[in-house]
């Protein structure tokens, strides 16, 4: 798996995870491997949905990519 990869799952794990540290959705109790889920939901559409955009993940976790797997992960999970 490329890097930026788990650098991107970290991130979004930071503020959307299960941990005593995450910052949102703690009521959904979303586990490392749902995020990952979720993360990939959106790295494999991206280029369909934005494609005028670069991959910002790829050079630097972006916030604007956080909040569109929150998205997913609110659209799928509640």
């Amino acid at each position: 798996m490329p890097n930026w990869k788990q650098e991107f799952y970290d991130y979004v794990y930071s503020f959307y995870g299960k941990h005593p540290e995450g910052i949102y959705l703690q009521e959904l109790n979303l586990t490392r491997r749902k995020i990952k889920k979720y993360c990939d939901i959106y790295i494999d559409v991206h280029q369909l949905l934005y494609p005028r955009e670069s991959l910002l993940y790829m050079v630097g976790c972006d916030s604007i990519d956080r909040e569109r797997v929150r998205d997913i992960i609110v659209n799928h999970e509640t």
